[in-house]
């Protein structure tokens, strides 16, 4: 995400009667070579002109860039000599509008905001415009086209998608319950703010992005649930679902069916190993061979506000670019790809579920890299098992899904241990037994437990134990989870015993689990 500073002349009068546009040389150079690496893009309209940067700026930093301009640019500072005796400042930071896509984590206690600039996504013409251009810097380092065919996709929607800057805001409970209750049911709303610097405030999440991949900052800083993301907000109000439908439309790009899944053909399946990664309050398992990942089922990591359980060393690797399957579209279970941004020049599969609009930039940004994006919409044959979609609930087979848990993948797997004994594993991030067909839960091994050992089936919340297969006579399960998580995971594993799972692999506590 880039952070965005919008600026106009704080005296009304001077500032209805300056274009900016007549300075716009002098402008884009004074923020060039000010800011230099650290400048994303930049602009100059008749009344105002932004610029956005990688890294927040502290005021100390941006009052010396606002003497650094008039300086450099004799046209203003003859305007400010006009009007400084009357005035404390030339130039003041324009407060913004944000549009922000409402999105609520399972204990329903916190509502974190996805927030995009609205004034971009007001003005689709020009955005669009500018995305391309912005793209077309970097043809020369990135196939901007698709690897299947070259007419499967709406390229301006992808240079919007991934030109987009968003970032992330997070209301805890006591907020939306005295401030900002009335957007508890809404899905797209309207603020009014901006970025500000101030040590009081975290950063949740800030990702490089893609064409500063080969040198990532890793800015990212732990949670605090009192805190909203180094952003002031002034005013929220709830925005139609027309706007929203606009918006989606603008960068919902197509992204093509799987019929199959590339680099997982194997010979030897007994030379393949089953691997699941500690890498906190999240889901990352590996098939490797001689130590190499060729497979991901599931990609993630600790992030949000779980962030500070992240391991310090994870033994995930994407260096020869194994193909990569998501369980469902959570990020604990792709976000690995900011951690270990050679992910993005990877083939993905991904379920065919809704996508939050940080994932579709994610997509956007792994199309631009060299990799790729395919749904899975219906079962994949392996050599050594399958890739399969949940059905309906043996509970109520006419209950629609109505939980990304529901209606993802899952895998199954017939490998063999290192003795050269047959081993049936199940994985299922965190769809729920329920709505597995009963041929792949009976004879299981190893259980990589649901949901990180939560809640595993829609009825009943989760109380009905014959839902979890039955362990074999020496099961093992996994549990992958990160240490004081915040939704108390695993908070199940007493319905596991009682199916006989008792053999158990706890990541925060036993690292890496290897099959052999």
């Amino acid at each position: 995400m880039a952070f965005i500073y919008r600026y106009h002349i704080k005296n009304t009068k001077k500032r209805n009667e300056v274009n900016l546009l007549d300075f716009s040389e002098d402008i884009i150079g004074a923020i060039k070579s000010f800011y230099e690496e650290n400048l994303k893009d930049c602009r100059v309209e008749k009344d105002y002109y932004e610029y956005k940067l990688y890294s927040n700026m502290g005021n100390r930093e941006l009052r010396m860039f606002g003497r650094y301009l008039i300086r450099r640019c004799e046209g203003l500072n003859a305007i400010w000599e006009e009007i400084r005796q009357e005035n404390t400042a030339f130039f003041v930071r324009k407060e913004s509008e944000y549009y922000a896509f409402v999105y609520r984590d399972e204990t329903e206690k916190n509502i974190s905001l996805g927030v995009i600039d609205a004034t971009d996504f007001n003005e689709l013409e020009r955005l669009s415009d500018q995305a391309v251009n912005y793209i077309k810097k970097y043809h020369s380092k990135f196939d901007l086209y698709p690897k299947h065919s070259d007419n499967e996709l709406d390229i301006n929607k992808l240079s919007i998608a991934f030109y987009m800057d968003i970032f992330d805001l997070y209301i805890n409970e006591k907020n939306i319950r005295e401030k900002y209750k009335s957007i508890r049911d809404a899905k797209l709303v309207l603020i009014k703010g901006y970025h500000q610097r101030d040590k009081r405030y975290t950063s949740v999440f800030v990702a490089p992005d893609v064409y500063r991949l080969r040198a990532p900052d890793g800015t990212v800083m732990r949670y605090d649930d009192n805190l909203i993301d180094g952003f002031r907000i002034k005013s929220i109000k709830i925005v139609n679902e027309e706007k929203l439908n606009t918006i989606i439309d603008a960068i919902n790009y197509y992204i093509i069916p799987a019929s199959s899944i590339n680099n997982i053909h194997r010979e030897d399946k007994k030379g393949i190993n089953f691997v699941v990664h500690n890498v906190g309050q999240g889901l990352s398992t590996a098939l490797t061979i001689d130590n190499e990942p060729f497979l991901y089922f599931d990609f993630g990591v600790s992030e949000g506000k779980n962030r500070f359980n992240l391991p310090k060393v994870m033994t995930v690797d994407v260096n020869r670019k194994p193909s990569i399957v998501i369980s469902h579209i959570h990020r604990d279970h792709w976000f690995g790809i900011c951690e270990f941004p050679k992910a993005f020049e990877c083939d993905w599969y991904i379920p065919n579920q809704d996508r939050e609009v940080l994932f579709i930039k994610r997509c956007a940004e792994i199309r631009i890299s060299g990799g790729s994006i395919s749904i899975i919409s219906s079962s994949i044959q392996l050599s050594f098992g399958c890739v399969f979609v949940n059905e309906y609930s043996k509970h109520n087979r006419k209950r629609i899904p109505t939980h990304k848990h529901e209606n993802g993948l899952a895998m199954r797997l017939k490998l063999y241990s290192s003795e050269n004994k047959e081993v049936n594993i199940l994985v299922s991030g965190d769809q729920r037994y329920d709505y597995m067909p009963d041929k792949y839960l009976k004879g299981i091994d190893i259980l990589v437990a649901s949901h990180h050992g939560g809640e595993y089936s829609w009825s009943c919340r989760g109380n009905v134990h014959d839902d979890i297969p039955d362990s074999t006579r020496l099961g093992k399960i996994i549990y992958s989870y990160g240490k004081d998580n915040t939704y108390e995971h695993p908070s199940k594993d007493c319905s596991y015993h009682k199916k006989g799972w008792t053999n158990e692999h706890r990541t925060p506590i036993h690292g890496d689990y290897c099959l052999k």
